[in-house]
This record gives C-alpha cells, structure tokens and sequence, in this order.
C-alpha cells in the first residue's frame, strides 16, 4: 500500500512537470510584451480560477486546479490506470502566492495520500498565460522546453 502511494505522489509530479511536453506551440519559454502584465495585482487577477490538464497519453489521468483570490489553492488528480497501478484520486490543498509577476509559489498543507505531500512547497515560472492556457514550468528545471505543464482554463 506504501509503495501505491508513493507511485501516486510521484504521478502527480510527473503530472504536473512533465505531461504536455508533447504538445507543440509551448512557446519560447518567455514572456512577450504582450503578455507580460503590468503589476502582480493584475497577474494574479488573471491566475485565479479553474483549470484543468490531462495527460497526452492517458486520457483518463486528468487534473484540476483551483487558484482563489484569498490565495488557497487545490489540486484534485485522477491517475488513470498506469501499469499495474489501481486508478486513484489524490486531492492536494495549500496556499498559493506571486513571489515576482513571472514566479508562483505553492505550499502543500494537506494531501489525501497522508503526509508525502504536506508542507510541500514548490515555485513554478509562468511561461505563458492568456484567457485559455496556463503553461507553467517547475522552477527547479532547465531552461529549455522540458517539463511545460499546460493548464487549460474550465469555463
């Protein structure tokens, strides 16, 4: 049972670094004029929201993310069925904040896995955002494409 769950932990980091790697259009990687909003207030007014993802192999292991305005946020991730592994449901919460206009901090408080995740914290860059997509790329990685994480806003 240990072992399920750290298989789920570790799904949903892959999940959240590494799935839409395969989609084209990622972009360079950087913010243009365009894109770039002119203070935190506004960035943050456009991060707030749902948003949901999905693996490009596995159309059953789906996410969604819920950023507030009072900076809590939520993750709730179906796995699909990889391998050998049972279908699971994992819900992570925590509070979310803009550190800069181009840098997201999360730090996990509660995780329905038990403690794997709890007092997590992760910085993810904001490579792209309009009204639909979020890409977002874990901070920890190298500059290039990998690990683009595409976020489509829900309506």
């Amino acid at each position: 049972m240990k072992t399920h769950t750290i298989a789920s932990c570790t799904f949903i980091h892959s999940l959240l670094t590494i799935t839409c790697i395969a989609n084209s259009g990622c972009g360079s990687g950087e913010l243009n004029s365009q894109q770039r909003p002119n203070s935190i207030d506004t960035r943050r007014l456009q991060l707030i929201g749902d948003w949901s993802i999905s693996h490009p192999d596995d159309e059953r292991a789906t996410g969604s993310m819920s950023l507030l305005s009072d900076g809590t946020c939520s993750i709730d991730v179906h796995t699909g069925s990889w391998g050998i592994l049972v279908p699971q449901r994992i819900v992570v919460a925590g509070k979310w904040q803009l550190l800069d206009i181009e840098t997201i901090k999360f730090e996990w408080q509660k995780s329905s896995t038990g403690s794997e995740l709890q007092g997590l914290i992760e910085t993810w860059k904001i490579m792209a955002i309009d009204d639909s997509t979020l890409r977002l790329r874990k901070s920890t990685l190298s500059a290039d494409r990998s690990g683009i994480v595409a976020w489509e806003r829900i309506k």
